[in-house]
């Protein structure tokens, strides 16, 4: 018989990495607060733009909570066990019993928002350098669009590979990560930077700069943007 005061210790494998893993999601949210604060306060120092950090947050929230959902569904839920081989015999599948590695989201949360923020600074300071020269809002945001496009694309696409090259592993823990990064990656370039940055940029335009000052559009707006985006050399 055991005492009703006593303490029952559990050890083994699997209690082992039932701690860990409630210890490591315990402090997870610590940890992506704090990069995130962090960050935000560098980019507003840097571009001396108090609220943009705040647009910038729903350009990161956005792709976070979409790759890991796709990720869940396609690796929890079986989204894709129709795929030659079945469960676990190829890259998109977990092993039978299985199912979305649970370090996955620790190792590539704030990755994901490195490279998120990395774009979204490429591409803003584009626009807030074109502002200052007296183009609209709407123009600025356009030019930056196309000036930083093909470098951002081209980086993107570099990254995918890099990071699908984890889908060639034999280890279904390598396979989700290198989905997750590869994906996330393919979602920020193509998906969050063509679409949804412009749209948070144009929307409340006044917010993208306060508490600076920019000065009033010029008339010739749309040539100057033309003429700008023909002297500029990786936009040939």
């Amino acid at each position: 018989t055991v005492d009703a005061q006593s303490n029952v210790m559990l050890f083994g494998t699997l209690t082992v990495v039932f701690d860990i893993v409630q210890v490591t999601y315990r402090r997870l949210p610590y940890i992506v607060s704090g990069t995130v604060i962090a960050v935000f306060s560098l980019i507003a120092y840097a571009f001396k733009a108090a609220l943009a950090p705040i647009k910038m947050l729903v350009t990161v929230v956005v792709p976070l909570a979409a790759v890991f959902g796709i990720a869940v569904w396609v690796y929890q839920f079986g989204a894709l066990d129709w795929l030659p081989g079945g469960p676990g015999n190829n890259p998109f599948t977990s092993p039978p019993g299985g199912g979305f590695y649970w370090a996955a989201p620790v190792f590539t949360c704030t990755i994901i928002i490195g490279l998120a923020l990395d774009y979204d600074v490429f591409l803003f300071a584009r626009v807030i350098e074109l502002r200052k020269k007296g183009y609209s809002n709407p123009a600025a945001v356009r030019g930056g669009l196309t000036l930083t496009g093909p470098t951002i694309t081209a980086a993107g696409l570099i990254m995918a590979i890099a990071f699908g090259g984890l889908l060639l592993s034999d280890v279904p823990s390598n396979n989700q990560i290198g989905f997750v990064m590869a994906f996330g990656v393919l979602m920020d370039t193509f998906v969050i930077r063509t679409c949804l940055v412009p749209s948070v940029l144009t929307l409340a335009a006044s917010l993208n700069y306060w508490p600076q000052r920019m000065p009033e559009p010029g008339p010739l707006e749309v040539e100057m943007l033309q003429h700008d985006c023909q002297d500029e050399p990786f936009s040939r």
